[in-house]
């Protein structure tokens, strides 16, 4: 048996060879949609593809930042949301990882989903989704993980997993260029991702060119 997954458009995405050219922004949209965070232990259903829109529009991520941040989770659109526990038991599992996000990375443009700033944003909402999502509980794992990170002020209302089908990734005349919270999931994962600054070779079927504007991406470190 192949190593691969079908996706929703009718992909064959191969998990130990992934192909830049198989990645699609509306499997990516439509699988973290339908993805809950936290392995489904949240309350209520709260996606990842939400937690990528909220991590994008933070007012910590600058806007040549934004696409980045949205995108910084696009691998489990492949590999689902594994708890960091079991990643930490599992270490096969991040080259296999690393290998997608270097794929996807290489489809988009976005060299960048690693970014202290992006980091930070991620530790931001990943409090905040704590207090307002999670339940109560004694010291352990989070308390490590999120010693001296503060929530953000405004309280997390989960989105329903229901992207509509068949929208179009088109940006048209009326596509808005930002979005309000709280978001519409994966429908509203594909429409912000053509309203980011720095269109990509998503938009344009073509190589993403350089920008003078976007820094040189860092070098990786090895999580």
């Amino acid at each position: 048996m192949r190593p691969e997954i079908l996706t929703a458009t009718g992909v064959y995405f191969s998990l130990v060879r992934p192909d830049p050219d198989d990645i699609r922004i509306e499997d990516i949209a439509h699988a973290l949609a339908n993805t809950c965070r936290f392995a489904g232990h949240c309350q209520p259903f709260y996606s990842v593809a939400e937690h990528s829109v909220r991590v994008a529009l933070c007012s910590r991520v600058p806007s040549w930042l934004k696409f980045d941040a949205l995108m910084h989770d696009a691998a489990e659109a492949y590999l689902g949301d594994i708890p960091t526990p079991l990643k930490r038991l599992v270490p096969e599992f991040r080259e296999v990882e690393r290998r997608i996000e270097d794929a996807i990375e290489a489809r988009f443009g976005c060299h960048q989903i690693h970014h202290e700033l992006v980091k930070a944003a991620d530790l931001a909402l990943l409090a905040t989704e704590r207090r307002d999502l999670m339940p109560a509980a004694d010291n352990g794992e989070w308390e490590v993980t999120l010693s001296g990170i503060d929530p953000l002020p405004a309280r997390i209302t989960p989105c329903r997993p229901a992207p509509r089908r068949g929208c179009s990734s088109r940006r048209s005349k009326n596509t808005p260029r930002s979005i309000s919270s709280p978001v519409r999931e994966g429908d509203c994962m594909k429409k912000l991702t053509f309203t980011l600054p720095y269109p990509c070779c998503c938009q344009t079927g073509a190589v993403c060119p350089p920008t003078a504007r976007r820094p040189r991406p860092q070098s990786r470190k090895s999580a």
